[in-house]
């Protein structure tokens, strides 16, 4: 036997004093999870970036987010502590409750996975071209700062050569006029 795990049976009377609170985190949760105004919100900021794509992602989700919220409200309704059923009874009707709606939450989020691939889709795709475009920006703008310096250089070079002969050619026209003399 490992050390640190205890085989005995539970303790029973720990069991049915705890009986009661089992499900109430879930229940908690529950009411929390589907607050319409927070779905909205995000599907406004969603319809504010891209109208069109928006409004098709909401028409998509509303209605599988609707039917999630009437089957936790159900969850909620079915496992009220007020029932007049024998706990044991009510919590195995309660956890058998619970396992339904967690398949038909996992259900309902892969219809939402499956409707959002192609959003998904598209938005690594502007990802990835929003990448490259910057990509692109900054090869471009360091190519016309490297022109430009290469122009720069080359406007001042042949102004130094211009200069330069300039000087070469009265130098050698005031020697001439010094040797004429």
């Amino acid at each position: 036997m490992r050390a640190g795990i205890n085989k005995s049976p539970p303790d029973l009377k720990v069991m049915k004093s705890n009986k009661k609170d089992i499900l109430e985190p879930l229940r908690t949760d529950l009411v929390n999870l589907f607050h319409i105004k927070e779905v909205r919100g995000v599907l406004d900021t969603l319809k504010a970036k891209d109208s069109e794509n928006g409004k098709v992602i909401e028409d998509n989700l509303l209605p599988i987010i609707d039917s999630c919220s009437k089957k936790a409200s159900g969850f909620l309704a079915v496992t009220k502590l007020n029932s007049g059923v024998k706990k044991e009874e009510r919590l195995l009707h309660e956890v058998l409750v619970a396992q339904e709606l967690r398949d038909d939450l996992e259900q309902a989020a892969q219809i939402i996975r499956s409707r959002m691939t192609p959003y998904l889709s598209y938005s690594e795709t502007m990802a990835r071209r929003k990448a490259d475009l910057q990509g692109f920006a900054h090869e471009a703008e360091q190519k016309f700062i490297d022109d430009l310096m290469d122009e720069i250089g080359n406007y001042i070079d042949n102004k130094r050569k211009i200069l330069s002969d300039r000087i070469e050619n009265e130098t050698t026209t005031a020697e001439d006029l010094q040797i004429h003399l």
